[in-house]
């Protein structure tokens, strides 16, 4: 599958973006949560579900960007406030340096995957449970290589996380919006960091 396609889940929508000089990791909230702008805190809060942010953001990533997917007007929405495949969200941090991206988002269905080359499993406690970080080229075969200390710490062009929870559903990825322009890479976050990110989420609302 080619991993344009894939990073292609773009959603289609607006989008908040931060200025180049804002580091999230400059405005901690009370909670121990990295501060997101007022702006768009209310953009996620706008699709009325339950929105998981990092609490841990890697050395040389920021804040860049928030894109969501609501429902259609008129959609049947459930007591989660979720519709068929929708509302989602894409919080984007990005790496100045290297210009690599990674994301925390969420999408109300529709998900499934592919296999990776590698898989790392552990534990989630937002979401009281274990899954795993998948990693490596994208192909068909369904039983991935179970990763050593030495990969985690390495970057690959696909680094992406079980989809956690029962609608909506949340992960880490590198699947970036192609809609981003400070992103041009996703070689850049190790599994090891997005297994911390991961680790890391808790509800800002």
């Amino acid at each position: 599958m080619n991993i344009s396609v894939i990073m292609m889940l773009a959603f289609a929508a607006t989008a908040v973006t931060s200025p180049s000089s804002e580091f999230i990791s400059q405005a901690p909230s009370t909670a121990g949560i990295p501060a997101l702008p007022e702006s768009a805190q209310q953009q996620l809060k706008s699709l009325g579900i339950r929105i998981a942010v990092p609490t841990y953001i890697p050395p040389g990533y920021r804040w860049q960007t928030v894109v969501t997917e609501p429902c259609p007007a008129g959609a049947r929405v459930d007591s989660n406030g979720v519709c068929r495949f929708r509302p989602g969200y894409s919080i984007v941090y990005s790496n100045p340096q290297n210009n690599s991206c990674f994301v925390v988002e969420a999408t109300g269905g529709g998900v499934g995957g592919v296999a990776s080359d590698f898989a790392h499993s552990f534990n989630a406690p937002l979401f009281a449970g274990q899954t795993s970080i998948s990693f490596g080229g994208l192909r068909m075969a369904a039983n991935p290589k179970k990763a050593i200390a030495s990969d985690l710490r390495r970057t690959y062009d696909v680094v992406y996380g079980d989809w956690l929870g029962t609608s909506p559903f949340y992960r880490v990825s590198t699947f970036y919006p192609r809609s981003v322009k400070a992103c041009t890479t996703p070689r850049g976050l190790t599994p090891l960091e997005a297994q911390k990110v991961t680790v890391s989420l808790r509800w800002l609302f």
